[in-house]
This record gives C-alpha cells, sequence and structure tokens, in this order.
C-alpha cells in the first residue's frame, strides 16, 4: 500500500518499518504507565509488541453523554420480542448474524420476533438484502439518529425489550453496548473483542459470525421469558461515563508524579 506513494524500494520500505518499530517499542519501555481501553485490547496490541504488565492500566472509555433509562420494562413472552440493533448496518457489525439468526427460528417462533435495526445502512441496497434474507421476521428500518436524540428516538419505536451487538469486528472498546445498557437494555454481544468484558450477568456473549448462535438464544428467551428478565434485572445501576474514566487518568497521573 505504501510503496506506490513513496517510489521507494521494497527493501528500503522494510527497513524503515523495522526502525519505527524500535522507536515503538523504546516508547513504550520507557512509559511509566500504559493505559488501554480494555483487556482485549491490551492482549491484541502484546500480541505485535511487548508490555509489561506492571505497567498496564485498563481505563475503560465510558460514555460521553449520559442517557437517561428510558426502556423501563421487560418482556414476559406477551406480543412480540422486539429487539434493537443500534449503529451503521455492515456486515462488519454482524447485521447479517443477527438477521440470519432470527430467520433460522421456527415459523411459530419467528413471528414472536421483530429486529429494529437504528441507523444507517453503509452500502446502498444492503437493507434489501438483509429483508430478503428475513423470511417473514419483521424488520424495523427506524432511520438514523444522532447521540443527543437517542433517547427520544427510542420513545417513539414502542416496546424494546433487549439489544444486540454481534459485531464481527476487533473492538478495542465498543460503546453501544455501554449506550444500550444505559438506555436500559440487556445485550448480547459477540465474543470478538472488548465489550463481552463488560456485560456481565446483564445479557450474554454469543460467537461471531454464528448466526446459529443467534437463533439458539433467541429460541431459549421465547421459550422461557424469564431468562431475559434475569438479565435486565442485572443492568448496572450506574452508567460509566467519560468523568469516571478521567478521575480514574486523574489518579494515575497524581500517583506517577
Amino acid at each position: 500500500c505504501v510503496a506506490p506513494g513513496t517510489g521507494w524500494s521494497h527493501e528500503r520500505l522494510l527497513d524503515g518499518f523495522a526502525r519505527r518499530s524500535a522507536w515503538v517499542a523504546a516508547e513504550l519501555a520507557a512509559a511509566a504507565a500504559l493505559v488501554v481501553p480494555s483487556r482485549a485490547q491490551a492482549t491484541r496490541v502484546g500480541e505485535h509488541v511487548t508490555l509489561d504488565p506492571a505497567k498496564l492500566h485498563v481505563v475503560a472509555h465510558g460514555l460521553s453523554d449520559p442517557l437517561p433509562r428510558v426502556v423501563q420494562g421487560g418482556w414476559h413472552g406477551r406480543g412480540p420480542l422486539r429487539v434493537l440493533f443500534l449503529g451503521h448496518r455492515s456486515d462488519v457489525k454482524g447485521v447479517r448474524e443477527l438477521v440470519r439468526g432470527a430467520a433460522g427460528l421456527s415459523g411459530v417462533e419467528r413471528a414472536r420476533v421483530e429486529l429494529v435495526l437504528l441507523g444507517d445502512e453503509v452500502v446502498p441496497g444492503y437493507d434489501q438484502e438483509l429483508a430478503r434474507e428475513a423470511r417473514g421476521v419483521k424488520l424495523v428500518f427506524a432511520g438514523n439518529y444522532t447521540l443527543a436524540e437517542l433517547p427520544a428516538r427510542l420513545a417513539t419505536l414502542g416496546a424494546l425489550h433487549l439489544g444486540a451487538f454481534p459485531s464481527r469486528a476487533w473492538e478495542s472498546y465498543g460503546l453501544v453496548p455501554d449506550e444500550l445498557m444505559a438506555l436500559g437494555l440487556p445485550v448480547w454481544v459477540s465474543d470478538r473483542g472488548a465489550p463481552q468484558e463488560r456485560v456481565g450477568a446483564a445479557g450474554r456473549v454469543l460467537a461471531a459470525e454464528d448466526a446459529a448462535a443467534w437463533t439458539r438464544a433467541l429460541s431459549s428467551v421465547l421459550s422461557a421469558p424469564v431468562r431475559l428478565e434475569r438479565e435486565r434485572r442485572a443492568l448496572p445501576v450506574h452508567s460509566r461515563s467519560a468523568a469516571d474514566a478521567a478521575r480514574e487518568l486523574d489518579e494515575l497521573y497524581a500517583r506517577l508524579v
């Protein structure tokens, strides 16, 4: 990728990258503290550079703005189970697995599930592809949103019971699960990257790129709604904020000086 823009030989480029790696290693070795947003990111970066475990500090980002808990009630088996996906719709965010997972339910079960998709499609025509794969599962394309208007938008969408974050990407943090939990929804996430560290009992961790895992999980709740209610009741009372992260960094800096 770099060669056409530089005009350098392959050997010169490799030499440059090797020297840059040495500079990065020296910077990390000299640091008094290494701050990461998640244990998963420390593991990921540690595959490429040496990180001293004694210097590592996990400081989770938290929400930049507080979100009110607009979802108050749970789902007890009456009416459709309504699952909210929040954000850009694309394969890298796992939306196709979510739709295929719902479509893999039995005919009777499919009629009891609705997927509410709030955000934008990334590739034109993607939503049409999802609709073709849904096999009768109701998909609600609810338009885009800004963070400031998110609570009010949820209030217009009717009952919501579960948040979904089936990302295929290696998430260094992943803010959407924090947003969904703050809004009052238990969250099911993929096992790729950082979100699984924060869900705890307020959701589930499912295999990434595995639609069948979503089928099994949805079916288990349709047959026993109390399982989802237990997850809802495990939602944290306090939502971590960027101010919390700032205070932790302040304390860390104070210790270092």
